[in-house]
């Protein structure tokens, strides 16, 4: 008897399914940083409304669940920071240091989402 015949096609079609769904999810979730670019600006500048405030939370909760559903774990953990952050941040804001913490964190959580990589699970 000769190899047993093998049907990748279906599995083949989720792989590429699950890839697009993970581009898809990266660009959304680069897009969310933005926010939290406005809002560390505003923060800065000592006008950070709280309308702005809860978006910054909305998308940093937004980047937890969507990275670490595509194995991004870092950047989760990154997001969950964030969020925890703006949640405790109250205007006009906090100190210089502070405030640069938050930007370096940022700047992690944009280069870790922009990579190809998924972490080990």
């Amino acid at each position: 008897m000769g190899p047993v015949p093998t049907d990748d096609g279906p599995e083949d079609a989720l792989q590429a399914v699950v890839r697009a769904l993970g581009a898809s999810a990266r660009e959304s979730n680069l897009a969310r940083t933005g926010v939290l670019e406005e809002a560390l600006a505003a923060l800065d500048a000592g006008a950070l409304s709280g309308e702005l405030r809860e978006c910054a939370v909305s998308a940093a909760h937004q980047v937890v669940g969507s990275a670490g559903t595509f194995g991004k774990h870092r950047s989760s953990a990154l997001a969950a920071e964030l969020e925890q952050w703006f949640r405790e941040v109250a205007p006009p804001g906090p100190d210089p240091a502070r405030l640069g913490w938050a930007r370096g964190r940022l700047g992690e959580l944009r280069a870790d989402l922009a990579s190809d990589h998924q972490d080990d699970v």
